[in-house]
């Protein structure tokens, strides 16, 4: 039995990201709320850094990741993060063009989650929270970590204490 919901534009977009080849949305809702198996990961932009620097979990990780065909998604911020170290390592050296390629191939692999309207005004109250709490993370972890509770998934990160005061978010270290 089939039954219609209505999702909202960016939700639509984002389901649209997820689908793996030959899978119905209704595949992808399905892993996605099974919290196992084919988590939807999101992961932070310590990861990448990692990633690219050979570190061995972070590429343990990401075969794992390639292997059970799961969502590997980064937030709008953690590109900018990776592009700003990029840009600030290199700014006056004139490999930036050359580096700079390089690490749009080294994003190519990750799905690009925007920041939203929605992501905002959850990560607004997480903020408050966290103020409240005198636990306060960097706001732009702020904007990751609201991202992954919007979209029901786990931060990825080597920062787990970090990630962890935030109240319902699933992590993962590696």
């Amino acid at each position: 039995m089939a039954r219609t919901i209505a999702v909202s534009d960016d939700v639509y977009e984002l389901l649209k990201k997820f689908k793996l080849p030959g899978e119905s949305f209704s595949g992808v809702i399905r892993r996605g709320l099974k919290g196992r198996g084919n988590p939807l990961r999101l992961f932070d932009t310590t990861f990448v850094v990692d990633l690219v620097n050979d570190d061995p979990g972070a590429v343990r990780l990401a075969k794992a990741v390639d292997e059970e065909s799961s969502l590997a998604a980064l937030s709008v911020v953690s590109v900018h993060e990776y592009l700003f170290g990029v840009h600030f390592r290199y700014l006056r050296d004139k490999t930036l063009s050359g580096r700079l390629s390089s690490a749009r191939r080294d994003l190519a692999r990750f799905e690009i989650i925007p920041l939203t309207q929605d992501v905002v005004e959850l990560s607004a109250g997480v903020h408050a929270e966290l103020a409240r709490a005198g636990r306060l993370i960097g706001i732009n972890d702020v904007y990751i970590a609201a991202t992954a509770l919007k979209f029901g998934m786990t931060v990825v990160s080597r920062n787990e204490a970090h990630f962890g005061r935030v109240k319902s978010l699933r992590t993962e270290s590696y």
